[in-house]
């Protein structure tokens, strides 16, 4: 198979780029790992000019010289989506749209649909069925990690809060100090 030039991993970029701007679902069809992978070669993240992209490339080569051809089948994957994309002339900027036209693009279906059976349904409803499929950040977004942590910590605040509140005797008609 023949390799790809820079010029052409330079075109790759520019769509993934397009795509991780655009419509970063797109990435949802992939697993995790090729998510990662496709992130550490073409770095859709950044806006890289042909020599800071056949440098990058050229430091991957020695290190991780696999790296390329495992990406070159995930691009495929991405590449065949967007095609779809524009045949059905699906808009970048709709992203309930694409989530819609790519779910069965996918047909390694790796998010597998998940019901709770515990939700209570009217007789002769359908199940409803949940999918979750992650995009992987290249990098951690350190302000929504702190939030979360905040979010955590202000949570478990209000459950001891809660329980300690529980904890007390409640004060009776009887007891003074109620009024």
């Amino acid at each position: 198979m023949p390799r790809v030039t820079t010029n052409q991993q330079l075109d790759r970029h520019q769509l993934l780029r397009l795509l991780w701007l655009e419509a970063p679902v797109i990435f949802s069809i992939l697993t995790p790992q090729e998510q990662w992978d496709l992130h550490e070669l073409s770095r859709p993240n950044e806006q890289l000019t042909e020599a800071e992209l056949a440098e990058h490339l050229a430091g991957l080569r020695k290190t991780k010289p696999s790296l390329a051809n495992k990406v070159g089948k995930t691009y495929r994957v991405i590449e065949r989506v967007h095609q779809t994309l524009l045949e059905y002339d699906v808009p970048l900027s709709n992203h309930l749209a694409v989530s819609a036209a790519i779910r069965p693009l996918d047909p390694r279906r790796r998010m597998h649909a998940v019901r709770k059976p515990d939700i209570p349904r009217k007789s002769g409803q359908k199940a409803r069925y949940i999918s979750v499929a992650p995009i992987m950040k290249p990098e951690i977004d350190v302000h929504q990690l702190s939030r979360a942590f905040i979010a955590l910590m202000r949570h478990q605040q209000e459950e001891k809060v809660g329980d300690s509140a529980s904890d007390l005797p409640s004060r009776s008609e009887d007891d003074p100090r109620a009024a």
